[in-house]
């Protein structure tokens, strides 16, 4: 049920949540990636290929991402993007902890990773006009792009390259933990958040 008072409502709160969480998880990613690179090769064009892999998916997967979010509960959506990112992420800290991490297992989890991204930032930007009314978009809109910017650009560098100092093992299993709980929380959405397509259908 959208919200249309003044307040933005539990259900964007809740959203706005789990958005954070993924923020984290993918700045976390991005931080760590070229992080975990150089400790498997000293060949820089390996390394820099980690950039450029991290972006090929949007090329590739941008177009049927957006179709599926047409199609599909975008909860579902949600939670499929950041429950496969959650599981790469452990794939990741296994093979780390048993010393079989190579840069190609590297590059085969950024690549699923950023699928995922492309599945995930396309249904949460469909979601937020299901959940808040129009007068109110702007400042959910805004919310979500802010949330976003701090904590992936700001927040998540610090955090990351202070637990990897540690052991590489921590930012990875950190990651698993924040998609985990954003998958938590977009399950727990209302079932507007579906997208009309659905909501209309389950009402005829």
């Amino acid at each position: 049920m959208r919200e249309r008072k003044g307040g933005l409502g539990p259900a964007f709160g809740n959203l706005f949540t789990s958005n954070l969480a993924s923020s984290l998880g993918d700045g976390i990613a991005r931080t760590a990636a070229p992080l975990l690179a150089v400790r498997l090769t000293d060949d820089p064009l390996l390394v820099s290929g980690i950039a450029a892999l991290a972006m090929l998916p949007w090329l590739l997967f941008a177009v049927p991402a957006g179709i599926i979010i047409d199609r599909i509960d975008r909860r579902t959506a949600l939670a499929l993007a950041n429950g496969g990112r959650a599981i790469l992420a452990g794939g990741l800290l296994a093979l780390a902890a048993t010393d079989a991490l190579t840069i190609w297992w590297l590059y085969v989890a950024i690549f699923l990773y950023g699928i995922g991204e492309t599945v995930y930032d396309g249904a949460i930007r469909a979601v937020v006009p299901s959940i808040v009314a129009r007068p109110n978009l702007p400042r959910a809109n805004s919310r979500i792009e802010a949330g976003e910017l701090v904590v992936q650009n700001f927040l998540s560098g610090p955090f990351t390259s202070i637990l990897f100092a540690v052991s590489i093992l921590i930012p990875l299993g950190a990651n698993v933990v924040v998609y985990a709980g954003a998958v938590v929380l977009a399950v727990l959405l209302p079932r507007s958040a579906a997208g009309t397509h659905l909501v209309t259908e389950g009402t005829e």
